[in-house]
């Protein structure tokens, strides 16, 4: 797939732990109750594929003026935030549908972290997250922001309740090995 830009990052690391093989359990106890496979999955996977290709094909019917990513070019005419730090996916919607699933099984047994969830998102606040989630199975959390001043504005929140937290970036994907491997000079 193409790479997607940089966003700005928030991890949230509060003081309380989760058990990775817990929640693997509660998550099986769930899914034999409720069923792995139901026929909306299928339904889900069909409909992000369509989205991704949307996306990378610049097929996005709002998405006026886009490049191969989708996404629509800064206008120095407007205030159009668009641009190499907002993901192409942002614009398909995927991210309002996107969640993990752990966070089913995981939030009621550790209510705070479904809190530090909703500091991290800022939904109603004008630097609200692109996304925000649980990582994994706990208990860190994230949350992906525009801007780096909409990413200072959640660890502000989350510093005001006590929760640590890192602000980072992403990095594009040659950025990334291009760190993670390293040329021995001869």
């Amino acid at each position: 797939m193409p790479d997607i830009g940089p966003v700005w990052c928030v991890i949230a690391t509060p003081a309380i732990g989760v058990s990775t093989p817990q929640a693997f359990r509660d998550w099986d106890a769930l899914c034999a109750t409720e069923g792995l496979t139901l026929e909306a999955s299928t339904d889900k996977l069909k409909k992000l594929s369509r989205a991704y290709a949307s996306a990378f094909a610049g097929t996005i019917p709002e998405a006026k003026h886009a490049g191969s990513s989708g996404v629509p070019a800064v206008s120095s005419e407007s205030r159009d935030l668009a641009g190499p730090q907002e993901s192409a996916l942002v614009r398909t919607g995927i991210c309002s549908w996107i969640q993990n699933d752990f966070e089913r099984v995981v939030f009621p047994q550790h209510p705070s972290l479904r809190e530090i969830k909703r500091l991290l998102a800022g939904s109603g606040t004008p630097e609200a997250a692109i996304h925000a989630s649980l990582s994994g199975s706990g208990s860190a959390l994230f949350g992906l922001y525009l801007t780096r001043g909409d990413a200072e504005a959640a660890q502000a929140r989350l510093r005001a309740n006590g929760v640590e937290s890192e602000l980072t970036r992403t990095l594009p994907r040659s950025d990334y090995w291009g760190k993670m491997l390293v040329q021995k000079v001869i």
